[in-house]
């Protein structure tokens, strides 16, 4: 059994091709948001056109073939159709470079890169009991977004990180929840996974909102001196039905950081945390 592929309607003309039989189930979601299958039909063990009876042949050979035309367009290629839940709209890269905070420059500022992907929620609108299908998925977005960050600032420099999202009104905070998982496991494996949790912030807002994000010290979160923050946002996103996800790292903590406490040259236990 085959699952139609590019180049179908060549194959139906020849007549081998995929099963007509349950065509009076392929409804219009099916259509656009599952992958279309079909199965081959067989008759003493060869493949049988449904262009040669049945409804299909009731339509006129002519027509018939237009109309498996049409179907396969809607599975081939396979990957147009792909069921895959995340539908990018846009990326967007920011760096903010910080030389002094009003006291003496530092002799290497700080830069706080936030790598930011604005997708189409799945889920907008409508109460999803299951999520995990959208979480696994995201991890491929997460690998993308965490690959950029280690790119623009190179992985031996980064110090601080964390992630974000931003969920458009008609979705709720859940929605932005699945990237606790997602996104952290991505920026942790990229950066050859540091034992401290990725610290995060969420919110459902309204395109153009800002989001402080808090961020730590990749090895130890009690490391003092690297509580610090970046901003995320995009001025059109995200739209009611849509998230914006974001990951965030940096090259150090605070630029003019002076308050004691654990630094990261005193880090002993490895534990994630001192």
């Amino acid at each position: 059994m085959k699952t139609l592929q590019a180049g179908a309607a060549d194959s139906l003309a020849r007549g081998t091709w995929e099963t007509w039989e349950n065509f009076s189930k392929v409804d219009a979601e099916k259509l656009t948001h599952k992958k279309v299958s079909f199965f081959t039909a067989e008759a003493n063990g060869r493949p049988v056109s449904p262009c040669t009876r049945g409804f299909p042949y009731a339509l006129g050979p002519i027509l018939c073939t237009k109309l498996i035309r049409v179907l396969a367009n809607f599975a081939a290629p396979t990957s147009q159709f792909n069921m895959s839940l995340i539908d990018i709209r846009k990326r967007s890269l920011n760096i903010e470079t910080i030389y002094h905070e009003g006291g003496p420059p530092a002799d290497t500022p700080v830069k706080i890169a936030a790598s930011m992907a604005v997708i189409r929620n799945p889920y907008a609108g409508r109460y999803e009991p299951d999520l995990m299908p959208f979480m696994a998925e995201l991890r491929q977005l997460g690998a993308a977004l965490a690959e950029e960050l280690v790119d623009t600032l190179g992985a031996d420099n980064i110090e601080v990180y964390s992630k974000a999202a931003i969920v458009g009104v008609n979705g709720e905070l859940e929605h932005g929840a699945v990237w606790h998982e997602a996104g952290g496991w991505a920026l942790r494996a990229a950066l050859g996974e540091p034992k401290a949790i990725v610290p995060s912030a969420k919110a459902v807002g309204h395109a153009g909102y800002r989001l402080v994000v808090p961020l730590h010290y990749i090895h130890a979160a009690y490391v003092r001196s690297h509580f610090t923050i970046g901003e995320v946002g995009i001025q059109d996103a995200p739209r009611p039905n849509e998230i914006l996800f974001a990951l965030l790292a940096g090259t150090g903590g605070r630029i003019h950081a002076r308050l004691g406490g654990l630094s990261k040259e005193q880090v002993s236990v490895h534990d994630g945390q001192r």
